[in-house]
């Protein structure tokens, strides 16, 4: 209900300011408008702005309204009432506790720039800090705030403010589910069209506002982007320092999650980080070999293609209670390294030797009958091994 209710007051908020200027009909009157005259509209703005540039906003409110009513844009400076009158608005705004008293000060604010703009003309700097005044005041309504945003955003392109680009993030990813229209298509849009503004406008205040509206992004990255985005932030930062063996583990972390390990920058990646991981093993090989159980101690030679010495520590790591195999290999494990042992010795024709590490196989990894086709095939093959070699004689 409160989120209907919400999103109720925003739709209504922004049809206000929609219409706003042809529902109100807006003056644009200079001093000769004022009902005691000239000289004491002058008076008057005289006195509320000795209260405005001592910053008692509360005073010169009091004598500004008045005097606004009939002159609002006096000839000689046509902006003035429009601008002291959006500053007062904005400043008692900030000062209130009071919620319902400030949101009617930033009412009447918002509709100081609605009035403006049909007096002066529309200008984008007005309509950027309508929006920057709204959030700084603390306008309750976020719906309308980021509707303010979205129409500067309309109405720059590729000129919209800096200073209106992370605003527009942060409120557009607090809206995201909370209304259809900010939806994943949006979001990912968006997205594109801050990052565009920024990188066409290439100046340090452009490129903190990007940094800045990345950040936001991160917050709902999981649940909008596909596996494009997380290449284009990868990529750039993979070829600036593939040397980086860390960063690389985290780079194929993320496109595993994210896209698949078949993908092309995947597989650049890993054929990088598996030599960077073999160079650095080499690099504390004996380090690391002494400090190894005698299983890895037979992984780390087999990587080096000394096979004939990694078997005779893979047959050790059965020997060793305590230091044979890492604490997480399980029964199945040594099951299947049983029967890999044996194997070798039967490709060796040292069936007996081999027929042995299959029981083993079998005692580690009991109901699996590879072992049991293993012996049956050197029971088949070994004729030839009895009696003359050939010949009835050797095959009984």
């Amino acid at each position: 209900m409160k989120t209907t209710q919400f999103l109720a007051s925003a739709a209504a908020a922004l049809l206000f300011s929609i219409n706003a200027l042809s529902a109100q009909d807006f003056k644009c009157t200079s001093w000769e408008a004022y009902p005691k005259g000239v000289k004491e509209a002058r008076t008057q703005h005289t006195l509320y702005r000795d209260q405005f540039k001592n910053k008692q906003y509360a005073e010169a409110l009091k004598l500004w309204e008045p005097l606004f009513e009939s002159v609002s844009s006096p000839e000689e400076a046509k902006k003035r009432h429009f601008d002291d009158g959006i500053t007062i608005y904005s400043e008692l705004a900030k000062l209130t506790q009071d919620a319902a008293q400030k949101k009617a000060y930033l009412d009447k604010m918002n509709t100081l720039y609605d009035h403006k703009a049909k007096c002066i003309g529309e200008d984008l700097t007005d309509r950027a800090y309508q929006a920057y005044n709204l959030q700084a005041g603390g306008y309750p309504d976020a719906a309308a705030t980021l509707a303010a945003y979205e129409r500067v955003l309309d109405m720059g392109k590729e000129k919209t403010p800096y200073f209106s680009l992370q605003p527009t993030a942060m409120l557009s990813v607090y809206m995201f589910g909370k209304a259809p229209k900010y939806d994943k298509a949006f979001m990912v849009a968006l997205y594109y069209r801050l990052k565009e503004i920024c990188e066409k406008n290439n100046t340090a205040e452009y490129q903190q506002a990007w940094q800045a509206v990345d950040a936001e992004f991160k917050k709902i990255e999981a649940q909008i982007f596909d596996c494009n985005y997380y290449e284009e932030q990868i990529r750039p930062q993979f070829k600036a320092n593939p040397n980086d063996a860390e960063k690389n583990k985290q780079f194929l972390q993320q496109l595993k999650n994210r896209c698949a390990e078949e993908t092309p920058l995947y597989k650049e990646i890993f054929e990088v980080y598996q030599k960077q991981i073999v160079a650095e093993r080499e690099a504390k090989f004996d380090e690391l070999f002494d400090a190894a159980d005698a299983y890895t101690k037979g992984l780390m030679l087999e990587s080096r293609d000394q096979k004939d010495e990694a078997n005779k520590w893979f047959e050790k790591a059965f020997d060793d209670p305590k230091n044979g195999f890492p604490a997480e290999f399980t029964s199945d494990d040594k099951g299947k390294l049983a029967y890999r042992i044996a194997h070798r010795y039967y490709s060796g024709n040292s069936y007996g030797t081999a027929r042995s590490w299959c029981r083993r196989a079998s005692d580690y990894k009991p109901n699996w009958g590879e072992p049991y086709i293993l012996v049956g095939m050197m029971y088949a093959s070994s004729g030839k091994l009895c009696g003359p070699g050939t010949g009835w004689d050797s095959q009984v």
